[in-house]
């Protein structure tokens, strides 16, 4: 997922940019993956993202626990992420909002 936030809490206000890949936390390894091949970004875990985000009808009272891949620095969003995007086009709808 690719987002845009505005902040305005400093004294001049800035855009945050980042790319977020959150799996269950059994699928942790696959983020590490990633993560080294790429050689940027960090991992977290939380509880209730993918869940409660991209499935909320599954989500329970208290969500289920989720490993999270972020990528904020605008430098490797421009020379990495968006270039592999560009090489290896995705075959869903999602195709349709990364070319907006």
């Amino acid at each position: 997922m690719f987002s845009i936030k505005h902040d305005v809490s400093g004294k001049y206000p800035k855009l945050n940019f980042n790319f977020k890949i959150g799996l269950h936390i059994d699928d942790i390894n696959i983020l590490y993956l990633i993560q080294k091949e790429l050689q940027i970004g960090s991992i977290t875990t939380c509880l209730g993202w993918v869940i409660n985000h991209l499935y909320p009808a599954k989500a329970g009272p208290h969500g289920t626990k989720s490993g999270i891949y972020v990528v904020n620095k605008f430098e490797d969003l421009v020379e990495v992420i968006v270039p592999l995007f560009k090489y290896a086009k995705l075959r869903t709808l999602k195709r349709l909002d990364f070319e907006d």
